[in-house]
């Protein structure tokens, strides 16, 4: 896979959805304290890097990590920096 160069914010959003296994856009605006606009513009951001999709569910977007979301959040883990010591 071809380096990934996100900010802090959008690799913890990232990880908040790959933990939850998808979530809806508000649920994942409260639970990390992001205003929904904010929030919008990170995760189209996101599906333009081929991260996550963005989906309709009953009115509401629903986030999904895609399998090259699931890698980068893998690989976020295997760097030394965030290891467990």
């Amino acid at each position: 896979m071809r380096k990934i160069h996100l900010p802090h914010e959008y690799a913890l959003i990232l990880q908040e959805v790959e933990e939850r296994e998808g979530d809806y856009l508000n649920n994942l605006a409260e639970s990390l304290r992001f205003d929904r606009d904010r929030l919008m513009h990170i995760l189209r951001a996101l599906q333009h890097k081929r991260l996550i999709t963005l989906s309709r569910k009953t009115h509401e977007t629903f986030v999904t990590l895609t399998r090259r979301g699931h890698r980068f959040v893998d690989s976020i883990w295997q760097q030394p920096s965030f290891a467990a010591s």
